[in-house]
């Protein structure tokens, strides 16, 4: 909403939030590893209450950044 797209070679991209973060299925059920680290650095929870236009655009991003990464971690756990 706040950036345009940029084009590479003829293609134009977002930021990968909007859309989805890198799959982690393949991580878990296609390697050897016991192990994956997630780095998760939208917070699910604020404790204060957004008011300012600034501040709820923040949420709703990290609301949005979240929900493709908590979509896929349930259907993990599944």
């Amino acid at each position: 909403m706040l950036f345009q797209a940029i084009e590479i070679e003829g293609e134009f991209y977002w930021d990968g939030g909007y859309m989805g973060n890198p799959a982690l299925y393949p991580l878990i059920y296609n390697t050897e590893s016991n192990d994956i680290l997630i780095v998760h650095i939208n917070p699910i929870v604020r404790d204060a209450v957004p008011r300012t236009a600034s501040d709820i655009m923040n949420r709703v991003n990290e609301i949005s950044f979240n929900s493709s990464l908590i979509r896929e971690l349930r259907a993990i756990s599944l």
